[in-house]
């Protein structure tokens, strides 16, 4: 075993450094490299032509009538064991992912992008990349293939030896949208994006952040 504080000269580098509902890890971090020596922003970055400036639309949609119901029953499942005196940790982060799940998966999401997709004309949209829920990955393929969309999906089912291929075929404009969920957000880099969809995305900052870490890379003729 190292023993970490006989290491003298200590360099720490990363966009998210603050490490999500880990306060414990966070301050064990700050302290072994002696807190946070150097920012640089994406603000800054956007200044000085290390990334591309970029718009951000929020779209809303409504839960159905059953998403609503079942949201509401675990908000006050949630709220009963909150309160509870012998509070069972691992039940509460149960019910949690259970209740962000029903947003992640709304129903009215993916009829609201299509009718995006449609605005914007099918023969217009290229470099394209939509983030979706679990499990949403081949239903989402599918419908907009249907829209005669030349789409490709990129997630754990495509073996690792075809990824470059599917990232050369997107950068040449042979495929117009990207369907993924994780696989995108860390060590795979695609600057010739243009735009992406968020379908579905957790609470966590680092995911944001790695995500548009994906997106507003400089690339030629991107703007």
């Amino acid at each position: 075993h190292i023993n970490l504080k006989n290491i003298q000269v200590r360099i720490g580098l990363s966009a998210t450094p603050d490490r999500w509902w880990d306060e414990e890890g966070t301050s064990y971090l700050k302290s072994f490299f002696n807190d946070v020596v150097y920012i640089y922003s994406l603000d800054k970055a956007i200044e000085e032509d290390k990334l591309t400036p970029y718009k951000y639309y929020p779209q809303i949609v409504s839960l159905t009538d059953a998403e609503l119901n079942r949201y509401n029953a675990l908000t006050l499942r949630i709220i009963k064991y909150f309160n509870s005196k012998d509070r069972d940790e691992e039940l509460l982060s149960q019910l949690n992912r259970q209740r962000a799940l029903i947003l992640s998966k709304a129903e009215q999401k993916i009829p609201k992008l299509i009718q995006l997709l449609l605005e914007k004309g099918i023969d217009q949209i290229s470099h394209t990349i939509v983030y979706c829920a679990e499990n949403q990955v081949n239903l989402l393929t599918q419908q907009l293939s249907e829209l005669g969309l030349r789409v490709h999906k990129f997630d754990s089912t495509v073996p690792t030896k075809e990824r470059r291929k599917v990232l050369m075929r997107f950068a040449d404009g042979e495929l117009q949208i990207l369907i993924a969920i994780k696989c995108l957000d860390e060590g795979v880099d695609v600057p010739s994006t243009r735009c992406a969809y968020f379908l579905a995305s957790t609470s966590n900052p680092r995911e944001f952040v790695q995500r548009r870490g994906r997106i507003l890379r400089n690339y030629e003729g991107k703007h």
